[in-house]
């Protein structure tokens, strides 16, 4: 799930779900405040159970799907790389 500013950004979210080679849902409403609210009305007993809370949560609003691309993977194996050589150093 990707919320908060960077989730407003199509470019940025399908970067990331591309790097992260994962679906990445970005929900219509979202914020922490949102889940500590549905947490607190569990907790009051307003809703009996999580599951019930759940049940009231936004609907979903859009969803990237990852594709494969070259360039991140062949970034990723350098920085694996560069990462080994220099990781005793301090």
């Amino acid at each position: 799930m990707a919320t908060g500013g960077g989730a407003r950004s199509g470019v940025w979210l399908k970067i990331l779900a591309d790097v992260l080679q994962t679906e990445l849902v970005v929900p219509r409403e979202e914020g922490a405040a949102y889940g500590a609210a549905i947490l607190a009305m569990v907790g009051i007993e307003v809703y009996p159970n999580l599951e019930t809370a759940f049940k009231i949560l936004p609907q979903v609003g859009d969803v990237v799907q990852p594709q494969e691309n070259p360039m991140y993977e062949t970034a990723f194996q350098k920085y694996k790389r560069l990462y080994e050589a220099l990781k005793a150093v301090r």
